[in-house]
């Protein structure tokens, strides 16, 4: 069963009970995604460096000494930065969830953020970027989604390189100030815990903890169009962005089922004629993404520079047969 309820200073919380597990999930997002970040060389990655460093140290205890309080309770812990969220994930049994919290809960509420930590932060971001160019699948999916999607909602969440070396600790911290508030965040757990129990701890636990931030807006319309990346590869990677209707749309569950006939699984119409009857390249398929306010239908294929083009058209006739039913 599936319990939601909002805190008392916002912050929405989502349980649900699964009785099998022994084991607990934990996905804490706050608004504070790349979208928000100033553009380009401006800032453009303090979400990003401030998302590592919210790994090392909070509340009261320095780096070591929380890393090693969380390695005693067995918490596996991780954090990224999307477009719309820094997202806090963590795993451990559900029988030490009320023991977790209170370390977990300062990694957003109360992060130390020290000068000592923003240089490797920094350098970890940037290595992420340089890494792409061993990526093309990855690279070829972030080229699109900036294509696709309005500014700033086409960022990555890599960041921008400029953006990051500007970074100052005093950006990291204001971005933490300003966008890490409730107002727009939700924590959901999942597993073998007490809803009840939880929402009690959460309540004391983030009582002090208030604020909200302004929504990002869309700054410039999509770029569209098509784009070529070079790259020295024995691959050729294609990806296709298609529009789709938000999830409050009548029509986003059909949108989702159609989809999933596309190109969803191993027996889809994609998979079937253009990868297991011709042959054309080793990986296809199609998935849709719908947020509360806009949607998106990716296409992606993996083929070779030969048989590229008849991939890409082969793709494009099964996208038209679906009007045929």
């Amino acid at each position: 069963m599936i319990t939601a309820r909002t805190l008392g200073n916002g912050a929405r919380l989502v349980v649900e009970r699964l009785e099998a597990p022994r084991s607990a999930a934990i996905a804490w997002m706050v608004p504070a995604g790349s979208a928000g970040d100033p553009p380009g060389a401006q800032g453009e990655g303090a979400s990003t460096v401030l998302a590592e460093m919210m790994l090392r140290g909070a509340g009261a205890q320095d780096a070591r000494a929380h890393s090693e309080a969380l390695d005693s309770l067995g918490i596996d812990r991780r954090t990224s930065a999307s477009v719309h969220h820094i997202v806090l994930s963590a795993t451990l049994l559900g029988s030490l969830i009320e023991e977790a919290l209170p370390l977990l809960a300062p990694m957003v509420t109360a992060p130390r953020l020290e000068p000592k930590h923003l240089e490797p932060a920094k350098r970890l971001a940037i290595q992420a970027i340089d890494a792409l160019d061993d990526e093309p699948q990855h690279l070829a999916m972030i080229r699109l989604v900036e294509r696709f999607f309005p500014a700033p909602f086409n960022r990555s969440g890599l960041g921008d390189r400029a953006g990051i070396e500007s970074l100052s600790i005093d950006a990291v911290r204001r971005a933490w100030r300003e966008r890490c508030v409730p107002m727009g965040s939700v924590i959901a757990i999942a597993g073998a815990v007490d809803p009840d129990a939880v929402g009690r701890r959460l309540e004391s636990l983030l009582r002090d903890w208030k604020g909200e931030t302004p929504e990002p807006f869309e700054t410039a319309p999509p770029a569209g169009g098509s784009q070529h990346v070079p790259s020295p590869s024995a691959q050729t990677h294609l990806a296709m962005g298609l529009w789709a209707p938000p999830e409050s749309h009548p029509d986003s569950l059909r949108h989702r089922i159609a989809v999933r006939i596309l190109g969803g699984e191993t027996s889809s119409r994609l998979f079937t004629e253009v990868r297991e009857r011709r042959g054309l390249c080793y990986s296809v398929g199609a998935s849709a993404s719908l947020g509360r306010d806009r949607g998106s239908t990716t296409i992606y294929a993996g083929s070779t520079p030969e048989r590229a083009q008849t991939t890409l058209d082969q793709i494009r006739l099964e996208i038209r047969r679906l009007a045929d039913g």
